[in-house]
């Protein structure tokens, strides 16, 4: 029998998981990044919990993916796009660490292809994955495939144009990226901007999708920023179905206000696409990244 070993590692957690032939979880983990000590206590964090995975589970034969913000790029092979290992070749230096061939994947990616294989999009051919947390990303996946594309790039729907007028600047260096208006930061900084005094300006992004019923001015021109944004993907895609991660994903009425918007925006007479919350939780990413791991 080969396991599936996924390692997800954050800005501020690591977690390893291992899967059986059926895909069942029979060790998980989590401990602290703790990215502010460096890139070689980050390694030593995560050849600890790579270790004692092997340890508990007395595996011999297993394939090993890694998920983490950001992506290689083709042209240095260096980490790019990411708040840890600034310009490191990541890849050859964690093969080096953990002794076994790895295979790395957008944590976005991880995610959509976790749940199109098995959560919410499970009966569903092409699936497109969105992430709306701190930051937006996305993942598509066809036919229980990631589709990374030629220039690795597929799926990252939060660094394309939605008002490039606003003067709102992405960490990207763009202005007016999805990512400034539908991530939660963009939400808080929205929020800021707004000054409508019914709610603290240091409010969270929850406290604000939460006040006045998520109805508030400022979500309603949320829900349909996220419509204009959807309605583009779903032009250019057009997946049978769309799965939301991230902290966002929890807000009730994006599954019902959400749906309203994309239609206004939508360059056609109907829109049936399901619009799906997240059945794996917060385990999606590092089983996408076990999943990885095994399907390269």
């Amino acid at each position: 029998m080969i396991y599936k070993i996924g390692i997800d590692i954050g800005l501020t957690k690591i977690e390893c998981a291992v899967l059986d032939s059926d895909n069942n979880i029979i060790y998980r983990e989590r401990t602290s990044t703790e990215n502010e000590q460096g890139t070689t206590h980050i390694y030593s964090k995560i050849k600890e919990i790579y270790q004692d995975a092997i340890n508990k589970t007395n595996i011999k034969e297993f394939t090993i993916g890694i998920g983490m913000p950001g992506s290689i790029s083709k042209n240095t092979s260096m980490l790019k796009n990411s708040g840890i290992f600034v310009n490191r070749k990541v890849k050859p230096e964690i093969e080096e660490l953990l002794g076994h061939k790895i295979t790395i994947a957008n944590d976005a990616n991880c995610f959509a292809l976790a749940e199109s294989i098995l959560g919410a999009a499970k009966d569903y051919n092409v699936v497109f994955g969105i992430i709306l947390g701190s930051g937006v990303g996305g993942g598509l996946v066809i036919n229980k495939k990631l589709r990374v594309g030629s220039q690795g790039v597929a799926g990252e729907w939060g660094h394309t144009d939605l008002d490039p007028f606003n003067e709102l600047q992405c960490f990207c260096g763009k202005i007016g990226c999805v990512e400034t208006w539908l991530s939660g930061s963009g939400l808080v900084r929205r929020h800021r901007s707004f000054n409508t005094l019914s709610i603290s300006a240091n409010a969270s992004a929850k406290e604000i999708s939460t006040w006045s019923g998520g109805r508030s001015t400022i979500m309603m021109e949320y829900f349909d920023k996220f419509g204009q944004a959807v309605a583009n993907l779903i032009q250019v895609v057009d997946p049978d179905c769309i799965v939301i991660g991230g902290g966002l994903s929890n807000i009730p009425l994006l599954y019902t206000e959400g749906p309203i918007a994309i239609k206004k925006h939508l360059f056609n007479d109907a829109f049936d696409t399901p619009i799906l919350p997240p059945t794996l939780g917060d385990s999606a990413g590092v089983i996408g990244a076990a999943l990885i791991g095994a399907n390269e």
